[in-house]
């Protein structure tokens, strides 16, 4: 058995600078062994080549349920697929490439957080955000080595800090919370020969006032820097070493452990395999190799697990998992040249996507059969029109 677990990547680079050189801890993670409990340790070992596909089928079998929000406001927000937070009472944390936004429940525009700029409250290279429930903080990761700290529930600014990295110069790709101690954790991505000789780890832990205090889930290889944590349904966070490290990770309450597999078998990306023309990644070669690899976009609710994968010649496939049973859907076109729907966010119950006039874009027989639903469900949005977000909530039982 040969998991592999790769993800996209964009080209953002985002470093810290250097501090005072002082030793820091070594964290404690649940790390992924594939025999021990028969290949199953960390959780589940998702096999997606087996799930059946989805092509041609019925979605009102496989729909269980759709509820909506029309996301109302007179701005241009842009693609809000960037990144999507869902609150404890179901408020939208959106970032676009410029602003961090919240909507209500019902997608009434109530807030944002600071703005673009060199201020103490602003933020030069607006990285990544993430939610701790716990302090009702909104945690803003700036690119030039900075996290601003905002009240959730007013907009308001608290604080910021400088990343001390105590002796290295890493990069600041992502940022995801730890809600036992109030600090957080930051993802540092590997695209470069540099960065992998530069430091092991691509997990950093800082205390409350931005010291680094702990590092952990070490990657001899590449590390893909697109989308590398996304919230989970009860707020843990989940994390993809994003390079040929198989396991999805699940941080929580001030502990990461693996969480998931991802096999491919034989048709997985061989362990071996090179991709760099000297010092750089060549992601071109990566995403066009006759193998499936770069599973990311990784979303769970309490019962369904769903993620996307770059199959044979960048080819697209979204897969569906249900936690109950083990079944599985693949939800993309046989061909996977289809732009998939791609989840954006997911609660308890149901998985987000965004409807709006992208969607159409391309829209044929040769589609997602979930976003030919919904088009047959909402129509088209007029130039101009709200986004919508749209909740689904799966039954794959129908699928065995």
């Amino acid at each position: 058995m040969n998991p592999v677990l790769i993800c996209l990547a964009a080209a953002t680079l985002s470093f810290g600078f250097v501090g005072c050189s002082t030793r820091v801890r070594e964290l404690v993670v649940a790390e992924y062994d594939a025999a021990a409990d028969g290949g199953n340790a960390c959780g589940r070992i998702l096999r997606a080549l087996e799930y059946v596909p989805a092509a041609g089928a019925d979605m009102t079998d496989i729909i269980q349920d759709v509820k909506v929000v029309e996301m109302k406001t007179s701005l241009a927000l842009g693609d809000i697929r960037n990144k999507l937070l869902l609150g404890a009472d179901g408020e939208l944390f959106v970032k676009t490439e410029s602003n961090v936004f919240c909507f209500s429940a019902d997608g009434l525009l109530l807030r944002s957080f600071g703005r673009m700029g060199q201020g103490e409250d602003e933020y030069v290279a607006l990285q990544d955000i993430a939610l701790d429930r716990e302090s009702g903080m909104l945690l803003v990761l700036d690119g030039m080595n900075r996290v601003l700290f905002f009240d959730a529930a007013t907009g308001a600014f608290v604080r910021a800090v400088t990343l001390d990295w105590r002796g290295e110069a890493l990069r600041s790709d992502a940022i995801f919370p730890n809600e036992k101690s109030g600090g957080f954790y930051i993802f540092s991505a590997k695209l470069m020969k540099r960065e992998i000789e530069l430091s092991r780890y691509c997990i950093h832990e800082f205390d409350s006032d931005g010291v680094k205090v702990a590092q952990g889930l070490a990657c001899n290889d590449f590390v893909l820097d697109t989308a590398p944590v996304a919230q989970s349904f009860d707020n843990r966070y989940i994390v993809n070493l994003l390079g040929r490290v198989r396991t999805v990770w699940a941080s929580g309450r001030g502990a990461i452990e693996a969480a998931y597999g991802i096999d491919f078998g034989s048709r997985g990306l061989a362990s071996k395999t090179r991709f760099c023309e000297g010092e750089e990644l060549d992601i071109y070669a990566l995403i066009m190799s006759d193998a499936y690899k770069m599973v990311m976009n990784v979303r769970e609710t309490r019962d369904i697990v769903s993620f996307l994968v770059c199959g044979p010649e960048a080819r697209s496939y979204e897969y569906v998992y249900s936690k109950a049973d083990g079944s599985g859907i693949c939800l993309t076109a046989p061909d996977g040249y289809a732009f998939p729907v791609r989840f954006v966010a997911a609660d308890e119950t149901y998985l987000y996507t965004i409807y709006d006039r992208r969607t159409m874009e391309g829209l044929d027989e040769r589609a997602c059969p979930v976003s030919r639903y919904l088009a047959e469900r909402f129509g088209v949005i007029p130039e101009g029109g709200n986004p919508l977000l749209v909740g689904i909530r799966f039954d794959l039982s129908a699928v065995q």
